[in-house]
């Protein structure tokens, strides 16, 4: 988890860089530490779309930690952070002119892309792509060529999967909405295979700043609708205070990807686990800061993944979950 040391300057473009700090979060200069330990000091750089997440970072560093990566030791890490998407490529830059020995994205495919873009020679670890094949970031995912390789999902399967478990709640007929950054046609023509998209009651609300969760939710009331599937996309991850106040305040029963949510209020989260990811994460950074390629480190699939259901946020809006999906639960929240 970040220290109370540690500052973060925010400029005028909207992008957020944060000073060098060591794997506990104290305050470093390369120079002093080299000067002062005599060791080889790795350099990490992480590039975050929105704030920090400690719940992400917290167990990536702590793996560090566990595998030798030592306190203002031998490792520094300089974040940089981009308030929207369109100060990723600006802070991708910023941060490949560092040249940290290796660059590790907790933000999803759009920031592993700028990235990408950015540098061809620093290795970069993703914390999480869906379908990094399809999007052009590995070659395959036994051997992810270059200099690029992660975690995969297949999120636009999880997304229905979530869709599925709110219809199971609020029922199948019924008007709900679904916000995303964009609706590609396999995921369009899925939802209109499920009952409510056959009766044409899903609508769609594109998300491109953060702006847009305030207009959607004004939208969203002003339609009537009983039920809103937030799906799996940076925006909504960087945001998750925002949108889980906005499903509070418009008192919607609601489905998100990611325990924060459901910590917030959210009524339905299904998710993969974020821990095992960011151990996962963690271990390709330590072999490519050993001198393995990330060429030869296969990209992983999650193994575990975790439904939590919110009984306080049904009770408080009146609906009843199914007791065969609590039953299912990995976790209940009273």
């Amino acid at each position: 988890m970040l220290g109370p040391d540690e500052r973060t300057l925010a400029t005028p473009i909207g992008l957020r860089r944060a000073v060098s700090v060591s794997l506990g979060c104290t305050l470093f200069s390369l120079p002093f530490v080299r000067a002062q330990s005599g060791k080889k000091i790795h350099r990490l750089g992480v590039l975050w779309l929105g704030e920090p997440h400690p719940i992400l970072l917290k167990p990536f560093l702590n793996e560090l930690q566990r595998m030798g990566m030592a306190d203002g030791s031998n490792l520094l890490v300089d974040h940089r952070s981009a308030t929207g998407p369109s100060g990723l490529d600006e802070a991708a830059v910023d941060l490949a002119a560092l040249k940290p020995d290796v660059i590790f994205v907790p933000s999803g495919t759009m920031a592993t892309k700028a990235v990408a873009k950015a540098t061809s020679s620093i290795p970069i670890v993703f914390l999480l792509s869906n379908d990094p094949v399809a999007r052009g970031l590995v070659a395959s995912l036994t051997r992810p060529g270059g200099n690029i390789t992660g975690n995969a999902i297949f999120s636009r399967q999880l997304d229905l999967k979530r869709f599925q478990l709110l219809t199971q709640v609020i029922g199948e007929g019924v008007s709900v909405g679904v916000l995303d950054m964009q609706f590609p046609g396999d995921l369009l023509e899925a939802y209109k295979k499920t009952p409510s998209g056959r009766a044409g009651r899903i609508h769609y609300f594109e998300i491109k700043e953060q702006n847009d969760f305030a207009k959607s939710f004004e939208q969203i009331a002003a339609k009537g609708l009983q039920g809103l599937a937030i799906n799996s996309f940076p925006l909504a991850g960087a945001n998750k205070a925002i949108v889980a106040a906005l499903v509070a305040r418009y008192r919607l029963p609601a489905v998100a990807d990611g325990r924060e949510f459901s910590d917030a209020g959210v009524l339905l989260t299904y998710s993969p686990d974020f821990k095992e990811l960011a151990v996962s994460a963690a271990g390709m950074v330590y072999k490519i800061l050993n001198g393995t390629k990330p060429s030869e480190l296969a990209v992983w699939q999650p193994m575990r993944y975790e439904m939590i259901v919110n009984l306080g946020t049904a009770k408080a809006l009146g609906v009843t979950v199914p007791r065969d999906l609590v039953a299912r639960a990995d976790l209940v929240i009273n």
